[in-house]
């Protein structure tokens, strides 16, 4: 039996995760240091509550990595990634 069109997609964002998160936590860190984890969690409601979890959170749930990335655009991405990535990321994270 083959996989289906709805498991090929989770599989995608899974790989995605995977390569995301190290290129971003170096980015990330390179500007806010040892207080990274407070400004990203400062950007998502649903994680102020959970500031101990935070970390593994923001390392597994791809749909945060994306949102962190769009809304720390100016401050840490627009130099290494393109307006047309940027687009890719806001439909991504759409969807």
């Amino acid at each position: 039996m083959g996989i289906s069109n709805q498991e090929r997609i989770g599989k995608a964002l899974e790989f995605l995760q995977q390569g995301l998160y190290p290129y971003f936590e170096q980015k990330i860190k390179a500007v806010y240091k040892d207080k990274w984890i407070t400004k990203v969690v400062s950007h998502l409601q649903d994680l102020q509550k959970l500031k101990k979890q935070a970390a593994g959170v923001i390392q597994n749930d791809i749909s945060v990595l994306l949102k962190v990335i769009d809304r720390e655009w100016k401050h840490v991405f627009k130099d290494s990634l393109s307006q047309p990535d940027r687009t890719l990321i806001n439909e991504l994270i759409e969807i």
